[in-house]
């Protein structure tokens, strides 16, 4: 078992190092500074803002008159937009809900309810009355044990297969007699992107890019 983990993980280790250098990266709505609302109600406003304050600009920084009045009353609106939108970011979400589900766009919707838990997720400090991290950690490793375990099988086969990996893996002989290439595009196909095992940065889009690249070669 020692030899296939090791395998395993070379395997992970492979795909993220490649996924680095190949691979597009977005950043999350944190990184970015995104806003709900920006596109429809700030970005008009800023655009107004930007163009005043540039004939404001050119025309010497004048203290009154009718340039320099457009530019502070454009910025100030700019200014209170922002502020405005960020107040009221979870109800511009809803509406933003709403909306897809009138006109049945659903990827937009998905969209906006992924916004919605994103904001309202947090961490449970207990699970099932136990509040220390050893012990929840315990408790999950008793219930993954049990939930892999639930299914019966016969332990002597299972002894054979395990053994016939672990002779495999010591012999450097990686034959998959019973997969073939098809087999391996079918179930990625079935893959949702953006997915993280949690532990090791192993990504779905990593196996997803992964098989495109080799079907385009």
């Amino acid at each position: 078992m020692n030899a296939i983990n090791t395998y395993a993980n070379d395997i992970t280790e492979a795909c993220v190092a490649a996924a680095r250098l190949v691979v597009p990266v977005t950043c999350s709505r944190q990184q970015t500074r995104c806003i709900p609302g920006w596109s429809e109600q700030v970005q008009p406003l800023r655009d107004k803002s930007l163009f005043w304050h540039r004939i404001w600009d050119e025309c010497g920084w004048p203290h009154t008159g009718y340039v320099a009045d457009c530019m502070r009353r454009t910025r100030a609106a700019y200014h209170y937009c922002i502020r405005n939108v960020r107040k009221n970011e979870q109800q511009i979400v809803r509406e933003c809900v709403a909306d897809a589900m009138m006109r049945n766009e659903s990827r937009n919707f998905w969209a906006a309810i992924k916004r919605i838990k994103a904001c309202s997720a947090t961490v449970s400090n207990s699970i099932d009355g136990i509040s220390d991290t050893v012990n929840i950690s315990r408790l999950f490793a008793d219930k993954y044990r049990d939930l892999y375990t639930s299914v019966t099988y016969d332990k002597n086969e299972m002894h054979c297969i395990r053994t016939d990996l672990n002779k495999a893996l010591c012999c450097n002989t990686y034959s998959m007699e019973h997969v073939s290439v098809c087999d391996v595009r079918e179930a990625v196909s079935h893959l949702n992107a953006y997915k993280r095992d949690g532990c090791t940065g192993l990504e779905s889009d990593h196996i997803i890019n992964a098989i495109m690249l080799v079907m385009i070669v």
